[in-house]
């Protein structure tokens, strides 16, 4: 119950107790259409905010980079 998880690699919070996040950011422009959100729990959203992490959208499917912190490769 509560539908897919959030889109947060590992992360098996589900949908129900998720946020929906902007990828580009409203406040920088970034529309509130589902191509531009993804969903995620609040403890990753947050991390999302603290712009250490990138995501990106490609080909619909959000991709998530780590900072060089978790891999010094980034990928």
């Amino acid at each position: 119950a509560g539908g897919a998880p959030s889109a947060w690699p590992g992360c098996s919070i589900p949908a129900t107790w998720c946020d929906a996040h902007h990828v580009v950011w409203w406040s920088r422009g970034g529309r509130t259409v589902i191509e531009n959100l993804v969903l995620l729990c609040p403890r990753h959203h947050s991390e999302a905010h603290a712009e250490e992490w990138q995501i990106q959208m490609v080909a619909g499917v959000p991709e998530f980079t780590p900072p060089r912190r978790v891999d010094p490769d980034r990928r």
